[in-house]
């Protein structure tokens, strides 16, 4: 069972709409809250049902290497939130890219 979520948001149109609809209502609540400005690499960390959640805001490029970099900063967000368990990774689309960096950062 994971205790730390992260979901990845595109770069453009990053807003509660384009939030799996997997996390928490209140999650998506808090992320309009705080303003995003839908920057490239932009991270929010979120509680709540004592869990730990993060968005992040994929940037434009070549290749996987966005995602990589977008779960790389995810993940680093959640550990130093205090997540020790498995991390749970909500990717639009290029899932392995997305799974491939998840395994290299835990």
């Amino acid at each position: 069972m994971s205790d730390a979520f992260l979901h990845l948001l595109p770069a453009e149109g990053a807003s509660a709409t384009s939030i799996s609809s997997s996390l928490p209502p209140s999650i998506k609540l808090l992320h309009e809250a705080s303003r995003p400005l839908n920057k490239a690499g932009e991270t929010r960390v979120f509680y709540a049902e004592g869990k730990i959640y993060a968005t992040v805001v994929v940037g434009k490029g070549e290749g996987d290497e966005p995602i990589r970099v977008a779960v790389g900063k995810g993940v680093k967000s959640l550990r130093d939130a205090g997540a020790k368990g498995l991390v749970e990774v909500d990717s639009p689309g290029k899932g392995h890219a997305a799974g491939e960096f998840t395994h290299l950062k835990t």
